[in-house]
Parts: C-alpha cells; structure tokens; sequence
C-alpha cells in the first residue's frame, strides 16, 4: 500500500451530529419537519423525518428515551430518525438532506460513513439491507412521499440486515467525485420489490422498518505519493 500524504482531514458535512439546533424538537412521529430544526439539515419530500434531542423533555423525541424505545447518540445528544419502508405503502420514503461545506474536487478519493441504529420499538420491528448516502449536485426535493430513483454512490451492503439495536451500525465507503457534487441525501433509494425486510419481532402487524441516524462524516482522503529526488530509485510501501 502506498504511503501518501492526506490533502484535508476536515469534515465536510454540516452539523454532522445533529447537535446544533434553531429549535428543540417536542413532537417527532409525523410532525412535519422537526428535522429542518437541527440547520442546515432539511426534509426533502412531504414525509417528516424526525429530530431526537436531549433538550426535549416530555418523552416523545428526548435522547435517550422517546417514542421508539431507548438509544443514546452516538456522539453528543441528538441524533435523526427516518422510516425506510412500509409494507403495502406504495414505496414512501423519508429522507435526510443538507448541502456540503464545500463542493467536491474532480477526481478527489472521498471517505464517507455514517452510523444507523435500529429502535426497539412495538411499531418500527422490520429492518432492512440497504441505506445508503447519495451525492449530487443540486438539491432533490420531491412534492410526494415517494421513494427518490437515484443509486446511491454509497450505501450498506446487500444482504446484510442492519439488525443492532443496541449498538451503532457503520455505513462505509469511498467516493471518487465527478466534481461539482454539493448535496448529500440518506435514506432508503430501492423501490419495495427491491427492499429486503426482515421481522425482527416475529410479530406481523405494522410492518415497517426505521432507523436512528447519527454521525455523517465526508472527508477528502486523497493521497499524494512525494516525489524522491534523491536520484536513486526507491519504493514507498
């Protein structure tokens, strides 16, 4: 493996936590756009993911305790929610979205992750095998609930089921940029047919699937091999 020095260490996402916030969430679970309070993450379709904070104190979107069960963030005291699949509900999706500190360079090696968590919850008992992280360069708003037909430059892999409920889960990988990309956007970007559940609960009413969200991370990990003017030949593993 070659040995190369990084060109930025910076985080490109904004709030990547979710710990700044303009306002505290109070009611989560279809109100609409609690999300839009933890700036400048927003929701970009008519559904309405959540905002989980601790600074909420009535048990509806508090950190730790809330309407899906328990889970402490992550990192800090906030974390989001979105409902990735419903059976028989004609592919509606919720979303996460927010615009980049900086554009993306050409042909620049992004490293990208986030974590998921799945609740323990009596409604959300299903999960699924693929969220995943989509770049582009403008901003994808939706007038429907409907699931966004874009791929995903990174997502979970297939045929692994996201099942922890206790602890944090990774999502990974690297990105080569086109160039020009500013918006990321998380969620579930498969169609039902194309979504594979699984019943965590072994109980068969409510069939939906919903996932914590919490330390999105983009940072440019390109590696520039030093020129040796040594006039000798060497090698640089």
């Amino acid at each position: 493996m070659a040995l190369g020095l990084g060109t930025a260490q910076n985080n490109l996402v904004p709030n990547p936590s979710f710990e700044t916030y303009t306002t505290c969430p109070s009611q989560g679970s279809g109100w609409p756009n609690e999300i839009n309070y933890a700036t400048p993450w927003y929701n970009p379709n008519t559904l309405s993911p959540d905002y989980f904070n601790s600074c909420c104190t009535n048990g509806t979107v508090d950190v730790p305790y809330n309407f899906n069960g328990y889970q402490t963030a992550r990192t800090g005291n906030a974390y989001a929610g979105i409902y990735v699949w419903a059976y028989n509900n004609g592919s509606a999706r919720e979303y996460i979205q927010a615009p980049l500190l900086d554009t993306l360079k050409a042909n620049h090696e992004y490293c990208v992750s986030f974590f998921v968590n799945l609740p323990i919850s009596a409604v959300y008992h299903y999960a699924i095998t693929e969220i995943g992280l989509l770049f582009s360069n403008n901003s994808i708003i939706q007038s429907n609930p409907l699931y966004f037909n874009y791929t995903p430059q990174i997502s979970s892999s297939a045929g692994f089921f996201l099942t922890d409920t206790l602890n944090w889960m990774e999502v990974t990988g690297t990105y080569t940029a086109v160039g020009g990309e500013k918006y990321i956007t998380i969620g579930n970007f498969n169609t039902d047919a194309n979504t594979d559940t699984l019943n965590c609960a072994g109980i068969n009413f409510s069939a939906q699937a919903y996932y914590y969200v919490d330390d999105v991370s983009i940072v440019d990990c390109t590696t520039d091999i030093p020129e040796i003017n040594s006039g000798k030949s060497s090698n640089v593993f």
